[in-house]
């Protein structure tokens, strides 16, 4: 009768790095049997695998970051609106919301006017 073996989360680590380390060394002999022009196809390979890897990468990170950007921006004017929206309600003058929100009279009433069509 064989021993029962429990695998625990480090065990199974282990595995999977000696797994990876197998393929490894898998892939190295089957590069060791290919001819010249099939190892340079094979290199132009992962060259290309690399360079689509770091593409999604470096796209994510920017897509992420001009993301939060925008998140950030919008909430930036929709708290100048409220800001608007409350001085207005209260009547303070023109000038005074200038001051607050640092924008023109013209872009104030814009923002004004669009939020009342909505």
């Amino acid at each position: 009768m064989r021993p029962v073996r429990y695998q625990n989360k480090h065990s199974l680590r282990s595995n999977d790095i000696l797994n990876q380390e197998l393929e490894k060394a898998f892939n190295i002999a089957n590069e060791a049997n290919f001819s010249e022009e099939e190892l340079e196809l094979q290199h132009k390979k992962k060259d290309w695998i690399y360079i689509q890897k770091s593409s999604i990468e470096y796209a994510t990170k920017t897509g992420l970051q001009q993301g939060l950007e925008q998140g950030l921006e919008q909430g930036e004017w929709k708290e100048k609106l409220k800001i608007i929206e409350n001085a207005v309600r209260i009547g303070l003058p023109m000038q005074t919301i200038i001051d607050l929100t640092g924008l023109d009279e013209e872009k104030i009433s814009s923002l004004l006017s669009k939020r009342l069509l909505k």
